[in-house]
């Protein structure tokens, strides 16, 4: 069984890096 802690952490991480790649798209169009 997942660890919410660890899941919530997961989540926060993955969120990050999506708003970076969001960063790096608007910067190269």
């Amino acid at each position: 069984m997942v660890d919410e802690k660890e899941l919530s952490d997961a989540e926060s991480v993955g969120s990050e890096a999506e708003e970076e790649a969001e960063e790096v798209t608007d910067l190269s169009s």
